[in-house]
């Protein structure tokens, strides 16, 4: 046993009557007897029992008792700095073993040393025994202090080794350094040398990082002592943060801020022109001989986009205004607010007129408007028919040509007239140019005098004719102009929320269930509706958003895993989208037969470019990386970085098809030829069957290259409205879309990424 524990004398005796200890002291002749050593070593006693007669019997009994462990653990040193050793030193005794908190046995004697992985106070235990198992335990404890912050001597850059910006520090800088030179120019895709000098800079290792975490970069440490990378800049305003650590910890430090500013003199140029032109709309004047004239819609995306990049240049137009004006070409643009507000309210005569334009009945019989001809059809203007159905205003259809409107011929030549040909086919046309309408007056709302009440200060009159409305407030002269604006605006909104908004949640209006606001699949369509109830929730506090059956989130396909990220047409089931379509034929016999070819660039259908320009601008007009909706109560979010990274990645292709070309978007996007509108899913039957052979192991650029070869067309170079929103989650993707030659129509998206979630 172990000094300090107990022992017990067992006794067995026979026809004993006493027994004695060797000092003669009677202990009985079986009652155990219960002692606790005071010494430790090997002992041996003798005991004497007798019988009655005195007859004598010895016998002897044996005992170990052994010391008691003793442990006394200690660090040193007590405290050390994050990257050095410590030394766990230990001094024990009578210890057989020794184990450490987590149970693990470790040496009695042997000094561990170990380098600490985080700063802060610890205390171990360890517990040591003998070979008995008597344990004993003892604690140890140790200080972690942090690193000297790794600090900034010098920042050094460089345009093509020619030096631009140079600065010495004593400290870490406090504020961010600014660095712009008009040299850093974006549309000239320069590339700038970045070289940092750090103290103890061999026993560092540094990372450039941005702000939002676009961009990330382990810096070189050369010959010189310097760390450098190289760094093409992606935004007006680009803030990175210059990270340091000790080459044994992760534990980076932010020891310096940089901001690099850069200019695009292509962007700012046209942007300049194209707030100063005075074009309004596309109509020829002298065929509509109303105040709308120059104001009607063709429904056109470029006209409906041109409606929410004015939107934004209105609402944003004393930021924007600094930005353009030297570029202007005009010497006194920038010389007092006079142009400023000249350019103002020309942007918000467009707006409310274009937008009042679209709930305005042409000044034409219904079918006897002006037309206009497109790759070969003709057409009429979206003009509000003078008919109304159940109550609600109607609208011509754009997708009708004139040959449609009289009719068809039947297999005997007979024409057979198609009425409903003029309203068929337009619900989501209605969505379309209402959205974009719903965003072009929502700047309107937003006054400088928030007191303004419109119910008691604008005209109460509901006219159905904007026009008539128009002429009332024009005679308010209590009102201000921007009041007066505003006032057209809410009259605007409630046509829209009346013969849009309730027209198509009205069940008693149409009975399929796609043709309902909350009840379309389609990304697009939910998008265009969403843009409507923005203004709804923009501009009422009491607004209560709608129940969906489908939203956004349905129909985007993000897997980290997989090799596809897109927005797909179906909501739920791929099998059922409308794009691609099957396509049908009958065989020899006479039988009916279908194909559906769902090639990735075909699963894209209608999500080309042009038709995910709303649903982008939904997704990315808040500056949150998480885009959420909520349906039956469930939040559902996907990640537009990610997105953003797909399309960069997945979408985007370099030096094609030509060696010295510059990037474009590839045909997986677009899906279109030059001069074809077709997509090539929608080819017909026997040329699918034609080229089904001819696509087999071919990659998406390879396909759509076969594609448009047969049509003896080049693949167009894709339009990057929409789509370059989501370049502000992902700086490569930008630098890649300023490689293109820029299109008039992505102007105002380009210039708002490029901004790079500027604060107005």
């Amino acid at each position: 046993m172990t000094l300090g524990e107990s022992v017990t004398l067992n006794k067995v005796t026979t026809n004993a009557v006493k027994c004695i200890n060797k000092w003669g002291t009677n202990i009985g002749t079986s009652t155990p007897y219960v002692f606790e050593p005071k010494q430790a070593g090997q002992f041996t006693d003798t005991y004497t029992c007798q019988n009655e007669l005195g007859y004598q019997v010895e016998t002897t009994a044996s005992y170990e008792v052994i010391s008691k462990p003793t442990a006394n653990f200690s660090y040193s040193p007590q405290k050390v700095t994050l990257g050095e050793s410590i030394t766990l030193n230990k001094v024990t005794t009578n210890a057989a073993t020794c184990t450490d908190k987590s149970g693990n046995s470790i040496s009695i004697s042997a000094p561990y040393v170990f380098e600490p992985k985080q700063t802060g106070q610890f205390t171990n235990t360890f517990t040591c025994q003998n070979e008995l198992g008597y344990q004993v335990e003892t604690t140890a404890s140790f200080e972690v202090t942090p690193p000297p912050a790794p600090s900034l001597k010098k920042v050094s850059i460089k345009l093509n080794h020619t030096s631009l910006f140079e600065r010495a520090f004593s400290i870490n800088p406090v504020d961010p350094i600014e660095v712009f030179d008009e040299q850093i120019k974006l549309n000239m895709g320069v590339t700038l040398q970045f070289s940092f000098k750090i103290n103890n800079d061999s026993n560092a290792k540094c990372k450039l990082t941005n702000t939002d975490n676009h961009f990330s970069e382990d810096l070189n440490y050369d010959a010189q002592g310097e760390f450098t990378t190289e760094i093409t800049p992606a935004y007006f305003n680009e803030r990175f943060d210059l990270k340091c650590a000790d080459q044994s910890s992760n534990q980076f430090m932010t020891i310096a801020n940089i901001v690099l500013k850069s200019i695009d003199n292509d962007i700012l140029k046209k942007l300049a022109n194209h707030v100063l032109d005075d074009k309004k709309g596309d109509y020829p004047k002298n065929e509509f001989p109303d105040e709308y004239a120059e104001y009607r819609l063709w429904n056109t995306y470029a006209q409906l986009h041109n409606l929410t990049d004015k939107a934004f240049l209105y609402a944003n137009l004393d930021f924007v205004f600094n930005d353009i004006c030297k570029f202007s070409g005009q010497p006194n643009m920038c010389e007092g607010e006079p142009e400023k507000v000249r350019i103002k309210n020309k942007l918000a005569e467009y707006l409310i007129n274009t937008s009042e334009a679209f709930f305005e009945t042409c000044p034409h019989p219904d079918n006897d408007l002006p037309i206009k001809h497109v790759d070969g059809n003709e057409y009429r203007p979206q003009c509000r028919l003078k008919e109304k159905a159940q109550g609600y205003f109607q609208w011509r259809s754009p997708y009708i040509t004139v040959a449609q409107e009289v009719g068809k011929k039947d297999k005997e030549g007979q024409v057979t007239a198609e009425p409903s040909k003029l309203t068929s086919k337009h619900w989501h046309m209605e969505w379309r140019a209402a959205g974009n309408v719903a965003q072009a007056i929502k700047p309107f709302f937003d006054l400088t005098d928030n007191s303004f009440d419109f119910t008691s200060s604008c005209p109460s009159e509901e006219l159905e004719l904007p026009s008539e409305y128009k002429q009332i407030v024009a005679a308010q002269s209590f009102l201000s102009e921007e009041q007066k604006y505003a006032c057209r605006a809410n009259n605007v909104k409630r046509l829209l929320k009346k013969h849009i908004w309730d027209k198509w949640l009205d069940p008693n209006y149409e009975t399929r269930k796609q043709y309902r606001i909350n009840g379309t699949p389609m990304p697009h369509f939910i998008a265009r509706t969403q843009m409507i109830e923005d203004l709804f929730i923009h501009t009422d506090d009491n607004y209560t958003q709608i129940s969906r059956n489908h939203i956004i989130k349905d129909s985007i396909r993000e897997d980290e895993n997989s090799e596809l990220s897109n927005i797909v047409c179906s909501a739920t089931d791929e099998t059922k989208c409308n794009w691609p379509k099957p396509v049908a034929w009958k065989d020899e016999k006479g039988e009916k037969k279908s194909v559906t070819y769902n090639y990735p660039f075909g699963t894209a259908g209608s999500m080309d470019l042009n038709h995910g320009e709303e649903t982008i601008l939904v997704i990315t007009q808040s500056d949150a990386l998480k885009y959420c909706e909520f349906k039956n109560g469930v939040e559902n979010c996907f990640n537009k970085r990610f997105l953003a990274e797909q399309l960069n990645a997945k979408a985007w292709i370099k030096a094609k098809p030509e060696a010295n070309s510059k990037g474009r978007f590839d045909y997986f996007l677009n899906g279109y030829c030059k001069g074809k509108t077709k997509n090539p899913i929608n080819e017909q039957p026997e040329n699918y069957l034609a080229h089904h052979k001819a696509f087999e192991g071919l990659d998406d650029i390879n396909k759509m290259q076969y594609f448009c070869s047969v049509h003896n067309a080049a693949p167009k170079p894709a339009s990057v409205v929409g789509w370059v929103r989501l370049a502000k989650y992902n700086r490569d993707l930008m630098i890649n879309m300023r490689s293109v030659a820029l299109e008039e129509k992505a102007l105002v998206q380009t210039y708002q990424t490029l901004l790079n979630n500027e604060s107005f």
